[in-house]
C-alpha cells in the first residue's frame, strides 16, 4: 500500500476523535509540531462564491498543486492570526482586517517524515515512526471588489498568477491537501455561515460556529 500523503483521496480519509484516547494527549506532546495558517480569500459576483487560488511552482512540496495563501507559524508571530496575516502580506502585499478573519478550522496529523507529507497510517506505522505532528489553522477573508488589485503575486518563482475559482472549477483541479479535503465544506458550509454574517453586521466573529478542531489519520483498512 502506498502511503505518501501526496496520494491522499478524500473517500478514504477519517476523521475520527476516538484516535485521541488511543494516542493520548500526553504522548502527543511529546511530537515536534511544526503549525501552518491557511488564508482563504473569497469573494461573491453575481451571487457566485469564488476564492483566490494560485498553482504551486518550482516547490518540492506539493509540486503543481493549486493553494491559496498560507505558511508556516513563526516563533515570532504573536498568534495564529497575525501569523496568517503576515503570511498574506508577505505573498500578496495585502494587509487584512481583522474583523474579516474567521477561523474556519483547526486540524492536525501525524507525519512519518520531517516535511510533514507522508501521513502516518494507524495499522501500519508504529508510534516510534512518527516524525512530527502537522496543526493547520485555516482562516476565511472576503475580499470587496474593489480590492481585487491589490493581491499581488510576490513570489511569482513559487507560484502562478493568482485567480479566482468557482467550487465547479475547483473540482477539477489538485489542491494542497486543506482545500483538497474541505472544499466542497468551504464553499458550501462556511462560505455561506460567514456572509450571512458579515452582510448583517460588517464585521465576523473571530471563530466560526461550525469551526472544526479534529484528527486526520488513514485506516490500514484504506486501499
Amino acid at each position: 500500500m502506498n502511503t505518501n500523503f501526496e496520494e491522499y483521496n478524500a473517500e478514504k480519509i477519517y476523521r475520527l476523535q476516538e484516535y485521541w484516547d488511543y494516542y493520548s494527549e500526553s504522548k502527543l506532546k511529546e511530537i515536534p509540531t511544526k503549525s501552518y495558517t491557511v488564508f482563504i480569500p473569497f469573494t461573491i459576483q453575481n451571487q457566485v462564491i469564488k476564492i483566490l487560488t494560485a498553482q504551486r511552482l518550482n516547490v518540492t512540496i506539493y509540486p503543481n498543486q493549486f493553494e491559496t495563501v498560507g505558511g508556516s507559524i513563526e516563533e515570532t508571530d504573536e498568534g495564529i492570526f497575525k501569523a496568517a496575516k503576515r503570511e498574506c502580506k508577505e505573498e500578496t502585499s495585502y494587509e487584512p482586517e481583522d474583523k474579516r478573519m474567521q477561523l474556519i478550522l483547526n486540524h492536525q496529523y501525524l507525519s512519518n517524515n520531517k516535511n510533514g507529507t507522508q501521513l502516518f497510517v494507524k495499522g501500519i506505522h508504529e508510534y516510534t515512526q512518527v516524525e512530527k505532528r502537522i496543526q493547520i489553522y485555516t482562516f476565511l477573508y472576503y475580499v470587496y471588489p474593489k480590492e481585487y488589485n491589490k493581491f499581488i503575486n510576490n513570489e511569482p518563482d513559487k507560484a502562478s498568477t493568482r485567480k479566482w475559482m468557482t467550487l465547479s472549477e475547483a473540482k477539477h483541479e489538485l489542491f494542497t491537501p486543506t482545500i483538497h479535503y474541505y472544499k466542497e465544506e468551504i464553499f458550501n458550509k462556511y462560505i455561506p455561515a460567514y456572509w450571512e454574517e458579515f452582510t448583517r453586521k460588517g464585521s465576523v466573529c473571530t471563530k466560526s460556529k461550525f469551526c472544526k478542531e479534529e484528527m486526520i489519520y488513514r485506516s490500514m483498512d484504506d486501499k
